[in-house]
């Protein structure tokens, strides 16, 4: 049976999409062609490629566990983080040799892959030589899309195995307590994440009633999410065509062939610059998407926290104003990796943009602490 292997390496788990095409796939998903070229996606591309933005932003809201396990596998790295919560060191291994396994998906039978395979491996076949370099440029723009279609294909059914084993790893070796402590992270760092997840509650206590109110809220403002979304795949896309325009000119001017194999690795922050310079409105589009996206999470917040009990509310206070030591250590690590990141140039959001602080609205903690929020035991 004929499988396409997807390598599971340790950067992976650290949060980082990467397969055994990770080299095509960055040249694919730059715009690069099989022959280094930068070319121009076609209508089909474009639509896929904002579909995936979208997917990718609406994971968040859709809290299907891949966040939780992402901050899993980053937290099971730390040895802290297994100090503080009495993790041993077989447990860790148990749990990462099961994590570092790679994941097979069967092309074979497959109605969606194996038609994909099969017009890749003719396409090669009708090329005497390398394809690379005596396919037509047209031959080459149907092989690169074609591919990009393929590595989707694969990766969203590797992923959803992943997830489901890399779970199951998690549940069958670690105590509920310990299980606990990733959803107490995710509270703690909650400064950090533009949109709170109903799943981090869970670490409250949840009544099955809260979890009812919970769920009711998001499919409340799911409309509105789905809204921002679009404008923020929008935006984020003709921000991707400017750089492409940017890689395209670079390439015209370059005729040694290694450094434009590494255009877009090479002059990613000179071109995200001058787009920012010749594009202020756009830049100013990127600002209101992020400002939009501050005051639709802080809405979602709000009603959230409404549903807490005092004693719930008081819990997540703690976790966030006093949080562990390893937490502390994690997020000064995280901003003076921003903090060194925002001196390379590249662009940065503006005044009204979101950026990481308190994750509570001043007000509301306020108007809480002065108990204008009374809360009741929660009902089961």
């Amino acid at each position: 049976m004929k499988t396409f292997q997807i390598a599971l390496p340790v950067m992976l788990l650290l949060g980082l999409t990467t397969t055994a095409l990770c080299q095509e796939e960055t040249i694919l998903r730059t715009g690069m062609s099989p022959s280094s070229r930068v070319i121009q996606p076609t209508e089909a591309v474009r639509q896929t490629e904002k579909e995936r933005m979208k997917a990718d932003i609406m994971s968040a809201w859709n809290d299907d566990g891949t966040h939780l396990l992402r901050d899993a596998s980053q937290l099971l790295f730390r040895e802290d983080f297994r100090e503080a919560n009495g993790i041993s060191d077989e447990q860790f291994k148990t749990i990462w040799d099961i994590m570092i396994q790679p994941v097979s998906t069967t092309i074979t039978g497959d109605p969606v892959i194996e038609p994909m395979q099969a017009a890749l491996d003719k396409m090669r076949k009708e090329v005497p030589g390398l394809f690379r370099e005596n396919a037509s440029e047209e031959m080459q723009q149907t092989y690169n899309d074609l591919q990009r279609f393929m590595i989707w294909e694969i990766e969203k059914k590797s992923n959803a195995v992943r997830l489901e084993r890399n779970t199951n790893a998690l549940n069958e070796n670690l105590s509920p307590e310990q299980m606990k402590k990733f959803v107490e992270y995710q509270i703690s760092t909650m400064s950090e994440s533009q949109f709170i997840l109903p799943g981090m509650f869970e670490a409250l206590d949840l009544s099955d009633e809260q979890r009812k109110q919970l769920d009711e809220i998001k499919k409340g403002m799911e409309a509105e999410f789905q809204k921002f979304a679009d404008r923020d795949v929008d935006v984020r896309w003709r921000t991707h065509e400017k750089h492409l325009e940017e890689y395209r000119k670079l390439e015209a001017s370059e005729t040694d062939p290694q450094k434009r194999m590494r255009i877009t690795l090479d002059n990613r922050q000179a071109v995200e610059e001058t787009v920012r310079k010749a594009n202020p409105d756009l830049v100013r589009e990127m600002d209101e998407v992020t400002k939009s996206r501050k005051e639709l999470s802080e809405q979602l917040k709000i009603k959230m926290f409404d549903v807490l009990t005092d004693e719930q509310w008081n819990r997540m206070l703690d976790l966030i104003d006093n949080p562990p030591e390893y937490v502390k250590k994690m997020l000064a690590e995280r901003r003076e990796r921003e903090k060194s990141a925002s001196s390379t140039g590249a662009w940065q959001p503006g005044p009204n943009s979101w950026k990481p602080g308190d994750p509570i609205p001043e007000g509301y903690r306020q108007q809480r602490s002065e108990g204008r929020f009374p809360r009741n035991a929660p009902s089961e």
